[in-house]
């Protein structure tokens, strides 16, 4: 068998061949693209990036992506698949020096781009000048004053639009910025400003490549487990009609890819893996990249190393039954990178993510993601017992379940949602935090309705679906377990004026819409 993978026989036993890796590609109408919480995913991309840079030789890039369940990490693996190919169009097709430029001139660069309003020059179609004139009661409409040629059409030509020109002729970077509006006069970032330079990358790929569809690298996904066995990485010999042939594993189909382009392996919640089926992966995450198939004779398939981008994710956080990672794993897994929940950075992008794929109202889904962030804060409270905060799926399952409860003329549709697609979906390992989480869903959420976007547009100064309304919530100082909360229009005299608990006599916090 040669280093490429072409199909060869060894004692019998036949290797499966694996001339292309098409249907390994990710479709991007079935993705949602990460949304970095922090500058994390810039730090990873803008390393990853470079193995489509001929400039600057790298050996294999490995990463782990640590962050409570639920948070992204596999969304933001998956993403990598399409901007490393982004990138790879940009600077080698197009010959931009994107991953060079830092990212005050990545922005200006994407704002030249985006707000590009050059139209067509126009030309006497029988003299080719531009001295001619429009006339409003004539047939034809135009007259030219060098030649005397009638016309109803110019002859356009397109102007040069030399976007990376422009860029380059721009002295000072940063004043430009500023006049442009992505910066304000103290230098911090407005909302004109590029969120993550992978952002800006796409946008630019759509321009340079016409609108074209966002393409997509290789893209092998892992999800390693207790049942892991060697076998399922590199691969296993299948008894046929025709004999034995030795099926490929993912990691194996990876490195052999990466001998044509960058590829992208996700081993997804890598310390759930024994050791003893990590043990083979050693020789694919480090500067060898091969594997050997020791079931037919040791044949040896080598990638290319600047080529196979690896990307290990794992749980952070109470509830996981994990396996410990050794020293040598450590090395080779690479560099660490932390991710958090959206919502707690970016409640906006959340609440986007919820109406986007749900159909939850706007107003309502920014009351759940306010309420999903005071689950995730006690989470990471030392002084609590729950294990983990709500993970961005379940918060969109939440709404979905909503809305078939709303339809079904459920009781408290929204809290009865949260309490069966939050509390007891991923709380029901302790009674306890089940209580707890169903005690937060109440206290933020009772009394709110679910409703349409037109039901919000007819009842938005009437405080009816109990949204936009003020709402009171009993801290529960004298721990009683009191969970009473009620919206502004429900609440009795003694907690609107003295913010007293109608229950327990406790303190109440008044909370505002969208707090």
């Amino acid at each position: 068998m040669t280093e490429n993978g072409d199909s060869t026989e060894d004692g019998g036993s036949m290797v499966e061949e694996n001339n292309s890796f098409e249907n390994e590609r990710l479709d991007p109408d079935d993705e949602t693209f990460y949304v970095q919480t922090s500058d994390e995913y810039d730090q990873l991309f803008s390393r990853i990036q470079m193995a489509v840079v001929d400039e600057v030789e790298l050996s294999n890039t490995s990463c782990r992506i640590v962050g409570p369940s639920g948070c992204g990490k596999t969304t933001l693996a998956r993403s990598l698949a399409f901007d490393v190919k982004i990138a790879n169009t940009l600077i080698n097709d197009h010959g931009l020096p994107v991953w060079e430029m830092s990212l005050d001139e990545i922005a200006l660069f994407h704002n030249i781009i985006m707000n590009d309003d050059t139209e067509d020059e126009e030309y006497c179609p029988n003299c080719d000048t531009q001295s001619f004139y429009g006339r409003k009661s004539k047939s034809p409409t135009y007259r030219c004053n060098n030649c005397g040629e009638e016309f109803d059409d110019p002859r356009a030509e397109e102007v040069s639009d030399d976007y990376y020109e422009q860029f380059e002729n721009v002295d000072n970077v940063e004043a430009e910025l500023e006049d442009r509006g992505l910066l304000t006069v103290s230098g911090e970032p407005t909302d004109a400003y590029p969120h993550s330079r992978a952002e800006a990358y796409r946008d630019i790929y759509k321009i340079y490549e016409e609108g074209a569809e966002i393409p997509s690298s290789p893209y092998f996904e892992i999800t390693m487990s207790h049942a892991k066995y060697a076998k399922d990485l590199i691969g296993h010999p299948h008894i046929g009609d025709n004999g034995t042939t030795f099926v490929k594993g993912k990691v194996t189909n990876a490195v052999e890819a990466s001998n044509n382009e960058p590829t992208i392996l996700t081993l997804d919640e890598i310390n759930r893996a024994p050791t003893s089926a990590k043990d083979e992966l050693y020789d694919a995450l480090d500067g060898r990249v091969k594997v050997s198939m020791d079931e037919v004779g040791g044949v040896e398939i080598e990638g290319t190393p600047e080529n196979l981008i690896v990307i290990s994710t794992m749980n952070k956080g109470s509830g996981h039954h994990v396996e410990p990672l050794d020293f040598a794993e450590k090395r080779r897994l690479g560099s660490t990178y932390y991710v958090d929940f959206l919502g707690k950075e970016y409640p906006e992008q959340e609440i986007d993510l919820v109406t986007d794929h749900t159909p939850v109202p706007r107003d309502l889904a920014s009351e759940m993601v306010s309420t999903a962030n005071d689950i995730r804060q006690t989470a990471e409270n030392d002084d609590t017992d729950l294990s983990y905060g709500v993970p961005t799926g379940t918060l969109l399952e939440w709404g979905r379940e909503a809305y078939t409860n709303y339809l079904a003329g459920v009781d408290q549709p929204v809290v009865n949602a949260g309490v069966s697609s939050v509390a007891k979906a991923i709380y029901d390992h302790d009674e306890s935090e089940v209580t707890k989480v169903e005690s937060i869903i109440s206290k933020n959420l009772r009394g709110v309705e679910f409703f349409t976007e037109d039901e919000d547009e007819d009842d938005e100064n009437s405080g009816s679906t109990g949204v936009a309304e003020t709402r009171y919530i009993c801290q529960d100082q004298n721990d009683v377990g009191c969970s009473w909360s009620a919206p502004e229009s429900e609440a009795p005299v003694e907690a609107e004026k003295f913010l007293v608990c109608p229950e327990c006599d406790g303190e109440l916090e008044q909370k505002e819409p969208g707090e």
